[in-house]
């Protein structure tokens, strides 16, 4: 197999900058991220921003931007302790929404509103094949669009009102359409937003820095008809994995173990493996319904803590649990699948 060197990556990718979008306030985690970050939260032995930096630099990204805004201290020290790249933390006093957020980037000196800005999602991974994203980069390049939105088909009744994207015959963003609007075709599904894109920062206008801004009013704007938004849905499927909120974490997690324990060598999978997201002593391979994973042969929970309930013994049962803390509170009753951090917990 042919190992592309990181400068041949660089030419072919063309894109050099990226924006991790990390500073919401992390509601959708309950009480765990009222104290923990969301981008900090573990996946296994790393963490989701390690994850997604070293996912931004295996692309060939020579610069990588965050901006924080909730916990800022707590991302910025651990960039600044853990991290080596060329990272740029960008605080925002006030919350900018992901409109505001590119612009503020864009105004920079070093920026200008030149050359294009790869745009994700920090709780999310929509894991894509090097050669479909590389594909996809010089398209946009060479084609001189305005942005392209990558897709996720998604089904109705999946229990989230995800907003449609509907497109021209060109696949041109032309309109959103609320969820539930007719969009679906003969199967039940649609093509929604996935949070991924490339920006050509030549061609949105300049809007005025660090004021608060929607992505679809003034980066994306698909109304001005002197910007093409291209939704590239004829560029293959992509791997998406979602840690946005207590419940998509804890399937997602225990999905990754999942696919560990049986072998499933998904794309994002393997990603993980290289990167030494498991310490395979840790893992329990029984590819029956036990799993287990840290210092533990409880069955359905991942342990991601120094100790293990070192001084109580709990019955689980058969629920699932991931556990981020030396010690379960004596107060917590343990009766209900949740994601246990120091003294807090999040019903899943």
């Amino acid at each position: 197999m042919e190992i592309m060197g990181i400068k041949k990556i660089k030419k072919i990718m063309g894109i050099k900058r990226a924006l991790l979008l990390s500073a919401g306030m992390g509601t959708r985690m309950g009480n765990i991220g009222k104290v923990l970050p969301k981008v900090l939260m573990p996946i296994f032995e790393k963490t989701l921003l390690e994850l997604q930096i070293q996912f931004l630099k295996s692309i060939g990204i020579d610069e990588i931007y965050i901006n924080v805004h909730h916990q800022a201290d707590m991302i910025e020290n651990f960039v600044n302790h853990y991290l080596t790249s060329t990272i740029h933390v960008i605080r925002e006093s006030t919350l900018l929404d992901i409109g505001g957020a590119i612009h503020n980037i864009a105004q920079l000196k070093t920026v200008n509103y030149q050359d294009h800005l790869l745009v994700v999602n920090s709780d999310q991974f929509l894991f894509v094949d090097k050669n479909i994203l590389f594909s996809l980069a010089k398209r946009v390049i060479e084609d001189d669009f305005t942005a392209a939105l990558i897709p996720l088909k998604v089904f109705k009744g999946d229990g989230d009102n995800y907003n449609g994207l509907l497109l021209n015959n060109e696949n041109l963003l032309k309109e959103i359409k609320i969820a539930g609007e007719g969009l679906e075709d003969t199967n039940g599904s649609y093509y929604t937003y996935s949070g991924t894109s490339i920006i050509n920062l030549n061609k949105i206008k300049k809007y005025k820095s660090s004021t608060p801004s929607k992505f679809f009013e003034t980066v994306a704007n698909y109304r001005d008809d002197t910007m093409k938004i291209l939704v590239p849905v004829d560029h293959g499927n992509f791997e998406y994995w979602d840690f946005g909120t207590t419940k998509r974490y804890s399937n997602s997690i225990f999905n990754l173990l999942d696919s560990v324990i049986k072998e499933n060598k998904k794309s994002f999978v393997s990603f993980c493996i290289e990167n030494g997201v498991f310490d395979f002593k840790k893992v329990n391979f029984s590819k029956e319904s036990k799993q287990s994973y840290g210092l533990t042969d409880r069955e359905r929970t991942i342990n991601l803590s120094k100790n293990f309930f070192s001084k109580k013994e709990f019955q689980l049962g058969d629920e699932k649990r991931v556990v981020l803390l030396n010690e379960l509170d004596d107060k917590i009753k343990i009766d209900k699948s949740a994601i246990y951090y120091r003294n807090l917990y999040d019903i899943i």
